[in-house]
């Protein structure tokens, strides 16, 4: 069974194996780092300072001990503790397929809804990420109710524009699904 853990500086030798060209890296991480290939210690960099933080939940999911994904949870506005945004997520290039993300992306949602006084997670996604894109829809997630609500946004990656599409979920909406 699939469980998310929190991450441990040793799990991103396994987790940079996962991404095995420049496309993947940005499909992974958009902007975040500023080259190909990574390294463990440019994971671990991007989370230094974050430890023990109220803000900030790097997590790895794994089954029968052995690392089978990553993702992030975090407040983007630390002051509104209402809404939590998901990020970084992947799962072992060898596993993918086989519903780990989906599993990943439900075990955060309950670990939110369930455990924080979140009433929103967001995320966002490239439209050419399409295996990202319907794990995401699967779970219940859609574009933003609010008409004001910016829904796309263009990201330059590697000379081109990229669509990233921006997606959320309700503590309502998860709370439904899971009754059905």
């Amino acid at each position: 069974m699939l469980q998310l853990r929190n991450y441990v500086k040793s799990d991103a030798e396994t987790i940079v194996t996962w991404v095995a060209d420049e496309r993947t890296l940005y499909m992974w991480s958009a902007d975040r780092y500023a080259r190909y290939p990574i390294t463990p210690q440019d994971m671990n960099r991007q989370y230094d300072g974050f430890e023990g933080s109220r803000e900030f939940f790097p997590l790895t999911a794994v089954e029968d001990g052995k690392i089978v994904g990553h993702m992030i949870l975090r407040y983007p506005n630390p002051d509104d503790h209402t809404v939590i945004r998901f990020g970084f997520v992947i799962v072992d290039y060898l596993k993918r397929g086989r519903g780990y993300g989906g599993q990943m992306i439900r075990e955060a949602l309950k670990i939110v809804f369930e455990r924080t006084g979140a009433e929103k997670v967001t995320l966002g996604v490239f439209r050419d990420n399409v295996p990202a894109a319907l794990c995401y829809l699967k779970a219940g997630f859609h574009p933003p109710a609010d008409p004001e609500a910016v829904k796309e946004r263009i990201v330059p990656i590697l000379g081109e524009e990229w669509i990233c599409c921006e997606l959320e979920i309700t503590k309502e909406e998860y709370t439904t699904r899971v009754e059905q």
